[in-house]
């Protein structure tokens, strides 16, 4: 599912956060691994990214924030819950594209979505989002295209990173919703207002809001 280059950034970090005794593998180290490699980081100075200034930060957030075990244990650090949700992410990406394997720019994209770590609040201060990356990842990927101008065979950065639930519902690929025909359509009604248009779902766990 990943390719070997995405493979061996796993394994860095795992190397790294064990070498440094650090209790858990997190965006961080992830990240950290990825602003090592030559095609990230020229895709982050592209962006306007000091790389020095960001793996500086890195190293202070490490020093400062991580639990350390101590060197006497023999341990095998913990993946956090929050990389988890960036790997998951990063998967269901990478399906939806058609795609067999996700390499270092999917990783990359995916980092996106943990939009409160401290990887991402960092690349916010340069303002950089989402689109951005993937704009240059695009014309990385096929420098003979122009900004508005793609080949047909080509998908666009939306279709490879981006999953249409519109489509998927009309191939009948999600699962339906039963018994809450009326509770969707007062929903609609809400959503469709003018003004006081935001609607509250209560109830108890599992009922389905």
């Amino acid at each position: 599912m990943v390719n070997s280059e995405l493979n061996s950034i796993f394994s860095d970090a795992i190397n790294f956060a064990k070498k440094n005794h650090h209790e858990y593998i997190t965006i961080e180290h992830i990240f950290f691994t990825l602003i090592y490699n030559n095609n990230i980081v020229e895709i982050l100075k592209e962006s306007g990214v000091d790389i020095n200034t960001l793996r500086q930060n890195l190293q202070v957030y490490f020093a400062q924030y991580i639990n350390k075990i101590p060197q006497e244990k023999n341990f095998q650090p913990f993946e956090t819950v929050s990389l988890t949700r960036v790997i998951e992410s990063m998967i269901i990406q990478v399906k939806s594209s058609g795609k067999s394997e996700a390499n270092l720019s999917d990783m990359l994209v995916a980092l996106f979505d943990e939009k409160h770590s401290y990887s991402m609040m960092l690349l916010q201060e340069y303002g950089i989002e989402k689109s951005d990356i993937l704009e240059i990842i695009t014309k990385r990927e096929d420098p003979s295209l122009k900004d508005e101008v793609r080949k047909e065979d080509k998908k666009s950065a939306l279709e490879m990173y981006t999953i249409d639930l519109v489509k998927l519902a009309k191939q009948e690929k999600i699962d339906p919703l039963i018994g809450r025909v009326d509770e969707v359509q007062r929903l609609m009604q809400v959503l469709c207002r003018r003004k006081k248009n935001n609607p509250i779902l209560v109830g108890e766990a599992g009922v389905g809001k």
